[in-house]
């Protein structure tokens, strides 16, 4: 039973020696590129996508399909979806492919959200009817989400819950924030300005904690906005876990319910873009993760557990992990043969 117990150890610490970083990816607008960064914020963001959608500013929303190796990618300035093979995360040239189901919806194209058991995507759009869902392979047309209901006339956030089948959305020109049932249409407004809610923009869901978390402007183009929080019932009223000073607006949440932690993206139009941390109950300061100069329209965010480039210290534990497994095996053999003398 020891020698058992010591070989799973062993094999453990092997396992999380070569285990691949928690990373993020986030949309560079301004200059058409995709970023992967490590979640820790050690080393620096790299290029992951060159020419992504062949506009002069295109990524604004993202979706990683780990399953499939593919990225989702809508563009605002196009009105249009494309998705690419990521290739094991190396860095790729563009412009993805074109899903055509994406356009004719006119306005442009924000947050996107894939299901992949059903082989669709849902994505919002800054025109009247807000929240669309069309199929993956690009099949078909897109169809309004929303046929009864509190409307979006500006969807600027979204996201799906699989286990309701609801699709969560702000609106940044109603200044609301409602709840989908996607196999009814019916659409249930859970906050408005009344509660606080003004120009959301990305938004994430909290399943196991039933709370919406999303990020909002208050300055208008020149800066500063808010980190909020909503239960998903629209019970109570929001509250703002983080205040972000101009010159930086918010645009995009992604949440880690496992570590208690959010993520943000922030954009200034003259001394660039940034990667934001805090905690989910709002307690301490924010940490700048990832600092980008040069990327003046940082948007869309999306988790990834990416392969990398090892660092030192990672090669340290994946060497440490070695020996352990080795001088585990090399227990197990004398063990017995002392027991076979």
């Amino acid at each position: 039973m020891k020698k058992l117990s010591f070989i799973i150890l062993s094999l453990t610490c092997f396992i999380q020696s070569i285990a691949g970083q928690d990373q993020l990816i986030f949309s560079d607008t301004q200059n058409d590129r995709i970023y992967v960064a490590n979640l820790d914020g050690s080393g620096s963001p790299q290029v992951l996508v060159y020419n992504a959608t062949g506009d002069t500013e295109g990524p604004t929303g993202l979706f990683y399909d780990a399953v499939n190796d593919l990225l989702y990618i809508n563009n605002g300035n196009e009105r249009e979806t494309y998705v690419i093979s990521s290739d094991g995360m190396t860095p790729i040239t563009g412009p993805a492919s074109f899903l055509p189901n994406s356009n004719p919806p006119s306005g442009e194209h924000f947050a996107i959200q894939v299901d992949l058991p059903n082989n669709r995507y849902f994505f919002c759009t800054d025109n009247s009817n807000g929240i669309w869902v069309a199929n993956t392979d690009g099949s078909g047309t897109s169809q309004a989400v929303i046929t009864t209901g509190t409307s979006i006339d500006n969807g600027s956030g979204m996201d799906y819950n699989a286990t309701t089948n609801t699709v969560v959305a702000g609106s940044n020109e109603s200044n609301n924030i409602v709840s989908v049932d996607v196999s009814t249409g019916v659409s249930t407004l859970l906050f408005d300005n009344e509660d606080g809610v003004s120009g959301p923009r990305g938004l994430r869901i909290d399943k196991s904690g039933g709370r919406i978390f999303w990020a909002q402007h208050t300055g208008g183009n020149n800066g500063s906005g808010k980190i909020m929080v909503g239960n998903l019932d629209g019970s109570g009223t929001p509250s703002m876990l983080y205040d972000v000073p101009a010159p930086y607006l918010p645009y995009d949440v992604l949440v880690d319910e496992r570590n208690d932690h959010i993520y943000w993206s922030e954009f200034n139009r003259s001394s660039g873009s940034r990667v934001m941390k805090g905690n989910l109950d709002g307690s301490g300061s924010p940490v700048v993760l990832h600092n980008m100069s040069t990327t003046g329209y940082m948007r869309g965010l999306a988790f990834a557990n990416i392969s990398a480039i090892p660092t030192l210290s990672q090669w340290g534990l994946f060497l440490f992990g070695l020996l352990i497994v080795s001088l585990g095996l090399i227990t197990v053999f004398n063990l017995n043969s002392v027991k076979t003398v």
